[in-house]
């Protein structure tokens, strides 16, 4: 409705994310390293609350394309840096059912958001929804930023798997 460009213009706008997507997914994908991952997550972050709000804020249809582009890209590398932290900073027994939690959340709040975001949008217009969230996200992201330091020393530590709750340690160098 904004570019007016009907579906045609939402399916180039949809692979637009997907194309960045797929570029932030493989960029990460071969960086093979835990180091700087929380700040990766927070960049990645911030990239993509920047670029959604850039997006609200344009009626250019290329720039458009060029937003959803990073929106993918971004979206892709810090939820992807958030799965990689939760996963080593999570004991191997543990590892199951936190990420069934993370998944469940990962679900249900998009969907959550997405019906206050329609309703707003009927009643305000898509730009000023999406404008005030894209906020609300850098004052989060800039909260998280103030943290950085422990959130660096207490995810991207390397953590040795425990046994699960009654069973035996594996002897060491025992086969797994």
């Amino acid at each position: 409705t904004v570019f007016g460009r009907g579906a045609d213009g939402l399916a180039t706008l949809m692979a637009s994310l997907g194309v960045g997507g797929m570029i932030g997914s493989l960029w990460l994908a071969n960086r093979n390293r835990l180091t700087g991952m929380s700040s990766i997550f927070l960049y990645g972050s911030t990239f993509f609350a920047l670029a959604t709000a850039a997006f609200a804020a344009s009626g250019n249809f290329m720039f458009g394309m060029a937003c959803m582009a990073i929106i993918g890209g971004s979206m892709s590398v810090s939820n992807n840096a958030s799965q990689i932290l939760i996963q080593n900073a999570v004991a191997g027994s543990m590892r199951a059912r936190v990420m069934s939690l993370y998944s469940y959340n990962y679900r249900t709040m998009p969907a959550l958001g997405a019906l206050a975001m329609g309703a707003a949008a009927n009643r305000l217009g898509f730009q000023i929804p999406v404008g005030v969230s894209a906020i609300l996200l850098l004052v989060a992201i800039a909260w998280a930023f103030s943290r950085r330091g422990a959130m660096r020393d207490s995810l991207e530590t390397v953590i040795e798997d425990m046994p699960a709750p009654g069973t035996a340690a594996p002897a060491r160098g025992a086969a797994q």
